[in-house]
């Protein structure tokens, strides 16, 4: 798949994830994931030593995860995102996996660094969603500064698409906008 096709890809899988956590809040599921959520290997750790981790951890995290919110309804949903981008289901299936590993261990790290109650959960994933701003700042503070590494999203980035963590190219914003060139 191109470039261009798994951006967007991951585009649509993160609200897709943000918005299926927020419909298991409304659907008596909200405890059960508060504690996931507030499990140890949520804490951010992910995130602080995102370059070490390896793509093979990210999926294998994130498969847990999404079977976890999904069920049995993930391939069905997998394959409905495959048609609607026109790519092979694995695809779509890789980045989702991987972006919720990362976005699991981001809300877990904001409701230890916040000391989040059960009922903030819902306000939680509407100020990810960017629907809501009482947690924004907390989120794009553990997004920049949870990492010792300033390249964060590049990496994150890199590993979902494929691209690794290639230095020799421009990794900032603009250079992503320039093809890092």
């Amino acid at each position: 798949e191109t470039r261009e096709k798994m951006v967007s890809i991951l585009v649509a899988t993160l609200p897709v994830l943000l918005s299926a956590l927020q419909t298991d809040i409304y659907t008596n599921k909200a405890e059960s994931l508060y504690k996931l959520l507030s499990k140890e290997k949520y804490q951010g750790d992910l995130l602080k030593n995102l370059s070490s981790t390896t793509s093979e951890e990210l999926k294998k995290e994130g498969d847990q995860i999404l079977e976890s919110v999904f069920g049995n309804k993930q391939s069905e949903l997998l394959n409905a995102l495959a048609a609607v981008f026109e790519v092979k289901p694995r695809a779509i299936s890789v980045s989702f996996k991987m972006s919720a590993a990362i976005i699991f261990d981001i809300l877990g790290n904001l409701i230890q660094k916040e000391n989040l109650a059960l009922s903030d959960l819902s306000i939680l994933i509407f100020s990810v969603l960017g629907a809501n701003s009482k947690y924004t700042k907390s989120f794009l503070d553990t997004i920049l500064k949870e990492n010792k590494n300033a390249d964060i999203i590049d990496d994150a980035s890199g590993m979902i698409l494929g691209g690794g963590n290639d230095k020799s190219k421009d990794q900032s914003i603009l250079g992503g906008y320039t093809g890092g060139k």
